[in-house]
């Protein structure tokens, strides 16, 4: 039977445009049935969907890789079209490398904005999704907690973070930039939604002083809260297009399946700016021939940080905290793969020592009995933990499967005969 391993298939921002992303886009109502879909249609039954504006991501565990059968299985799902033709954006690896890719995406070291914050909440949702769709098992368990105990390391031990460098902060920054440009800073902003992206541009927007600012989303209770720690304006979603021609920027951060804003929509507005940080985008790019500035995604990753240079700096530690979290990790599965074994061994010795001592219960004393009850267990708990130890010490040396065999046929453990022999 072959053994299983972790790997990646990828369809990014370093491959791919946001257009041809955007036909790959899963949004979370969709996740529980595309993981489900997954499981019946290609066997895999271990498997994390991260979804984000700049990449869908599938983590997922199998005896082999499932690129082009992956490929097929979410061209059919989105209603994509020909697999061939999406082949050269795909990025696949394994094992060792999937570890990495998984750890490095996690602190934003695969991000498009480098060092990107919100990639770690995003992957923690994800995870949370798959969860819920009991396509979580021990091994992705222990691999994600692995993931978010060295972000922490990371956070603390470096100051690779420091610094604020997300979608949310550039768009807030360019924002800040063009009501700074003009001569009249009476500039009206409208933020469209209220999940965490929305809820990031708001923070770093009152950190710039902005106050002119307007909340809205489909459930108004999402805004109010967001509005109420920040002193913003709010308005019920069903007139978010009526409240267009009444703001100088539009910033929709939504999760919609469509364009939800046409140029129509902007042809009795003199928008100053538009930015379209949807995933997949929400604003048709011929809104651009309205307004002075129009930014998707891509275009505010592009804007640069003087963060970016001290951050690159601070990689090295990152990845040698990385490369210690992965080699751990290894170590843990390497251990794993004899605990059966070692529970086998045992539970066979703790028969034999139960099996045994029944012989002698009629000449012992009850006093007596439980002393040797006592010894007895004690030199059972030495005598597994020999071959605990020299197990371990395999597994740094990198032979611990041959150790683990050689344990199984010494004690005939497979064959549950070790205790039939023990007369």
């Amino acid at each position: 039977m072959l053994k299983k391993e972790l790997y990646i298939f990828s369809i990014s921002h370093q491959s791919a445009s946001v257009e041809l992303r955007e036909k790959f886009s899963i949004s979370k109502t969709e996740t529980a049935d595309f993981l489900r879909k997954l499981k019946e249609v290609l066997g895999i039954e271990e498997a994390i969907v991260l979804s984000t504006c700049n990449r869908t991501d599938i983590y997922y565990l199998h005896p082999i890789g499932m690129r082009s059968a992956i490929l097929k299985f979410i061209c059919a799902f989105k209603t994509a079209g020909e697999s061939d033709v999406y082949k050269k954006y795909v990025f696949s690896c394994q094992g060792d490398d999937a570890l990495k890719y998984l750890f490095r995406l996690s602190i934003g070291l695969e991000s498009q904005i480098f060092g990107d914050l919100q990639i770690y909440s995003q992957l923690k949702d994800a995870y949370q999704l798959a969860t819920d769709a009991d396509m979580v098992k021990s091994y992705l368990h222990r691999l994600m907690h692995s993931i978010f105990y060295t972000h922490k390391q990371i956070l603390n031990q470096t100051s690779f973070q420091e610094g604020a460098l997300s979608a949310s902060y550039n768009t807030a920054k360019k924002i800040n930039q063009l009501i700074e440009s003009r001569s009249d800073k009476m500039v009206n902003v409208l933020v469209i939604g209220a999940g965490q992206m929305g809820k990031d541009l708001c923070d770093h927007l009152a950190k710039f002083g902005i106050e002119n600012v307007a909340i809205t989303n489909r459930t108004l209770e999402k805004a109010k809260a967001i509005a109420d720690a920040y002193d913003f304006a709010i308005f019920p979603f069903d007139e978010h297009k009526d409240l267009i021609p009444h703001f100088d920027i539009i910033v929709s951060t939504i999760e919609q399946g469509s364009f939800l804003y046409q140029k129509s929509d902007f042809l009795n507005a003199t928008t100053l700016a538009v930015f379209d940080l949807g995933a997949p985008r929400t604003v048709s790019p011929e809104v651009a021939e309205l307004c002075e500035c129009f930014y998707d995604i891509d275009q505010i990753a592009a804007l640069t940080e003087t963060t970016l240079a001290f951050r690159k700096n601070e990689v090295p530690k990152v990845e040698q905290l990385i490369d210690e979290a992965v080699e751990q990790f290894n170590l843990w599965l390497d251990e794993s793969s004899f605990t059966p074994t070692v529970r086998q061994f045992k539970e066979a010795l703790e028969e034999l020592r139960k099996s045994t001592l029944s012989n002698y219960m009629k000449e012992m004393s009850t006093a007596d009995y439980e002393v040797v009850e006592e010894v007895t267990s004690k030199v059972i708990q030495k005598i597994i933990n020999i071959p605990v130890v020299q197990l371990k010490t395999a597994c740094q040396r990198g032979n611990v499967e041959q150790l683990n065999q050689s344990l199984k046929e010494l004690f005939m453990l497979d064959e549950n005969q070790f205790s039939e022999t023990k007369s």
